[in-house]
């Protein structure tokens, strides 16, 4: 080994890593979508929509049910069947119930009338029967639009709307709240984080005394191999082909 190699092999060499550091050696695509921030208020939205559907269905039979309550008159009808029916659309999202309400029949100013509601139900099959006698209440403007007097349904109705206000309410917060959230990120942002130091990687260091005649032993063994080997070339390609010709001679001979 000459003077050079050993010069060269005795160099401490402390150098960053040429064009990279430890931090873009394992980055990631930190690239997010835009779309994550208003997923929560596209999502309340959404429920929101649902609400006002919802509200728009039940307000009509509560303030007519209040309106019949206050004014209107009273009678009774004959049950002439009784209807089955499912809430919702029996996915797996929103679970089917099913309900019963009466189709009954009713006389009024002389005038026979039948009247099917199914607004105005129940949830157990047992409280209506064929023929069975119930009192209804009916507008005097419009009697064909009777109602069953059924115990509690004016709080039932009065309860759903407050339900929905109150989901109503909770789907504003979520639509409020994110993009509050985001409008004070944005006036006062996070300070930037300090960048990461920049790690050294020690590429060789100072050999001992005994590290340096170890590493120069292990140099004159490895030049003796290579030395041999290069010698050898020839018979290693002598056995090779004696090899080959022998595995010819036995394929040739099955």
């Amino acid at each position: 080994m000459t003077e050079q190699e050993k010069a060269v092999g005795q160099q401490d060499i402390t150098r960053p890593t040429a064009g990279r550091t430890p931090s873009s050696s394992k980055s990631k695509s930190s690239s997010k979508s835009g779309f994550g921030p208003f997923f929560w208020p596209l999502w309340s939205a959404s429920l929101l929509a649902v609400g006002f559907i919802g509200l728009s269905d039940a307000i009509p039979p509560a303030r007519y049910d209040h309106a019949i309550h206050a004014s209107g008159g009273e009678t009774t009808a004959t049950v002439v069947r009784v209807e089955k029916g499912f809430t919702g659309s029996g996915t797996r999202i929103h679970v089917s119930r099913p309900y019963w309400y009466p189709v009954f029949e009713t006389t009024i100013d002389g005038r026979t009338r039948v009247t099917d509601n199914p607004r105005y139900h129940t949830r157990s099959e047992d409280d209506w029967a064929v023929g069975q006698r119930i009192d209804v209440l009916y507008d005097t403007d419009r009697p064909e639009e009777a109602i069953p007097d059924i115990p509690g349904i004016t709080e039932e109705l009065d309860d759903r709307i407050r339900a929905i206000v109150g989901m109503q309410a909770l789907t504003v917060v979520g639509i409020v709240g994110p993009l509050l959230h985001l409008w004070y990120r944005r006036r006062h942002p996070k300070p930037p984080k300090p960048p990461k130091p920049v790690r050294y990687i020690k590429r060789h260091r100072a050999r001992t005394p005994l590290e340096q005649a170890a590493f120069e032993r292990r140099e004159e063994k490895r030049a003796a191999l290579r030395a041999a080997r290069l010698a050898r070339q020839g018979t290693d390609e002598e056995w090779r082909a004696e090899r080959e010709r022998r595995f010819r001679d036995r394929a040739s001979r099955r």
